[in-house]
């Protein structure tokens, strides 16, 4: 039961990166909050440790990332992102002629 998880003991390691994946909300604000934590200037350390979470439910899945505070975004056109529904899946092996769709 993750709901329950002390992150606040976590140690984060080497690790390059945190990815959380399907958990409850709280613990992907406690992870988060680790990672931020250890990106915080104390004793010479300033190492940001970038979270994603991810959540699935069936073919629909969200994802939000944290990579710092000093992360930027440089979008290219200030246009509003899209959203798209999955309407066919296609398998194309390149030895084979044949398409499979699902």
């Amino acid at each position: 039961d993750d709901e329950n998880e002390d992150c606040a003991d976590i140690s984060l390691g080497t690790n390059p990166v945190v990815v959380c994946v399907d958990r409850s909300t709280t613990a992907q604000l406690k992870m988060n909050d680790v990672c931020r934590r250890r990106g915080e200037p104390s004793e010479g350390d300033c190492t940001v440790v970038p979270f994603v979470s991810v959540e699935t439910a069936g073919v629909h899945a969200k994802l939000f990332c944290d990579f710092g505070s000093n992360f930027v975004v440089v979008d290219e056109d200030g246009e509003t992102p899209s959203s798209t529904l999955l309407d066919r899946v296609e398998v194309n092996n390149p030895d084979d002629d044949n398409t499979e769709s699902t």
